[in-house]
């Protein structure tokens, strides 16, 4: 599910690429995915008990360069790691199959793939970009992997304002229907788009670094 149109065609992909090319200069990205656990109550230690030992669904999105979420997926099990989580999706099933209808090489600039920016947390899945590892740097190769880095903070970005904003989020949510945790998550992520556009200087990365000090009014 998507709180806002996901790309259909080429030129959607463009418009969303042309944006991480003007704040980023980032050029022929889709996007840039993460994952949140979402903390529930203990109803199934088999399926939702993760790695960081607690109870969660995840929350997989992938984020534009405005921080908007152009694609959300919210309920996979917990215990599933981030390539798990995604591979389960409809957005990976499009990928796999090739109908993301994402730009060929000669519709690109200087004619290069079309990428989703990614970092080492999901497998390297076709047009999934990554940076170059540690043991084989070069002057060139440090300057790719900063500008990749820029641009694929986004993802990890809209999350924190995502959380500093609906602190729900922030913990246990006190509710064992799957069913209704999953609304209250796509509930605040539209409202996060919202805000995005609507407000985003007062909606933004600085002021959810400084809101995470606020004592929280939901409980």
């Amino acid at each position: 599910m998507a709180p806002q149109s996901f790309p259909h065609n080429e030129q959607d992909w463009k418009t969303i690429a042309n944006g991480f090319n003007e704040r980023f200069q980032f050029i022929n990205s889709g996007g840039a995915p993460d994952v949140k656990h979402i903390r529930i109550k203990p109803y199934s230690r088999a399926k939702n008990y993760n790695y960081t030992n607690f109870y969660s669904i995840i929350l997989m999105a992938l984020v534009d360069s405005n921080y908007e979420f152009i694609y959300d997926d919210v309920g996979k099990q917990g215990r599933l790691s981030n390539s798990g989580a995604i591979e389960w999706t409809k957005f990976y099933q499009l990928l796999k199959t090739g109908n993301l209808k994402c730009p060929p090489k000669n519709a690109n600039v200087v004619g290069l793939n079309f990428v989703i920016i990614d970092d080492e947390s999901f497998a390297l899945y076709p047009h999934f970009l990554r940076p170059y590892s540690q043991g084989e740097l070069t002057y060139d190769r440090k300057v790719f992997n900063y500008r990749l880095s820029r641009a694929r903070n986004v993802a990890e970005d809209a999350f924190g304002m995502l959380a500093a904003r609906f602190r729900v989020l922030h913990r246990m949510i006190n509710i064992t229907d799957p069913n209704k945790i999953k609304y209250i998550v796509l509930a605040c992520c539209v409202l996060h788009n919202f805000l995005r556009r609507n407000s985003n200087t007062y909606y933004s990365v600085q002021s959810s670094e400084k809101n995470t000090t606020i004592t929280p009014l939901l409980s």
